[in-house]
């Protein structure tokens, strides 16, 4: 009645693997061949970008990446995958100025997020007792710009305030070179302004060696186990009780039936003597 329970070990569960989007820029100014590389000549920003996304897809074991793409739009070049290899070979497809010539950043962030949102609510909900008080998977926006927005529907820092209220956080890097003026030039309050509001960070690379740090750095941030959680498997024993009981039950039933047994045959053979002796 009282639901007696015995508590296994306790049992420490990892969960591993996170969803992260990834956000790139192939705006015309994405070509500029002014990234740095060690003993060779300077490469486009565009190339530098594929070779560093790479080697971080490589340090990503067990997590799903998503592929944006944006210039005067944005689109979903690659839907959340755990198959890294085609992932890449997605993000090498693409070119520069393929989606346009301009930068609107906060068209590609509200995709995003749309995309996050979309795949948070289809996932189905688990109501395992032990699963209750794990924190679900954080959404986690990767997005590399080289240039200021242009005439987005959604200004960057208003889409960064719904990304906030969705709980998702958006990690900015500045590919660009802080020089340069017009159309290509850095917004970094607008690019420090959207990982703030999101909690995420901002960073500014200028060489394949920053920008392999930048990666590095947010690995640490962001790291494949995410949570851990420890439970004690409970497993019911109303079975000793009620066990104990009919054992009980049966004892005091085998002894109340051999004494009466013992009785019943002791007065069987004393009462012959009893009438023999009172006929005298």
């Amino acid at each position: 009645m009282a639901k007696p329970m015995w508590l296994g070990e306790p049992q420490v569960r990892a969960q591993f693997g996170r969803d992260l989007m990834v956000v790139v820029d192939l705006s015309g100014s994405m070509d500029s061949r002014d990234f740095s590389v060690a003993g060779a000549d300077s490469i486009s920003r565009l190339t530098a970008v594929k070779q560093v996304l790479a080697e971080f897809s490589q340090q990503r074991e067990g997590d799903r990446l998503g592929l944006i793409l944006f210039g005067d739009s944005a689109y979903l070049q690659a839907p959340f995958t755990a198959d890294h290899q085609a992932w890449l070979g997605l993000l090498n497809e693409a070119e520069v100025a393929m989606a346009g010539q301009s930068t609107h950043l906060g068209d590609a962030l509200g995709l995003a997020i749309k995309v996050l949102t979309d795949e948070a609510a289809s996932k189905p909900t688990n109501n395992a007792p032990e699963l209750k008080n794990v924190p679900e998977k954080q959404k986690v926006v990767l997005v590399l710009t080289d240039g200021n927005d242009t005439d987005s529907l959604v200004p960057p820092l208003e889409a960064a305030k719904i990304a906030a209220s969705q709980d998702i956080k958006v990690h900015m890097i500045a590919i660009g070179d802080p020089r340069t003026f017009g159309e290509q030039a850095l917004d970094m309050s607008v690019i420090e302004g959207v990982a703030d509001i999101t909690g995420g960070q901002a960073f500014q690379a200028l060489s394949s060696v920053e920008l392999t740090r930048v990666y590095d750095e947010i690995a640490k941030l962001e790291p494949s186990q995410f949570a851990s959680f420890s439970y004690q498997p409970k497993v019911s024993v109303h079975y000793a009780p009620i066990a104990i009981g009919i054992g009980v039950y049966f004892i005091l039933y085998s002894i109340v039936m051999l004494r009466s047994r013992y009785i019943n045959k002791w007065q069987s053979q004393g009462e012959p003597a009893v009438i023999n002796k009172v006929e005298r």
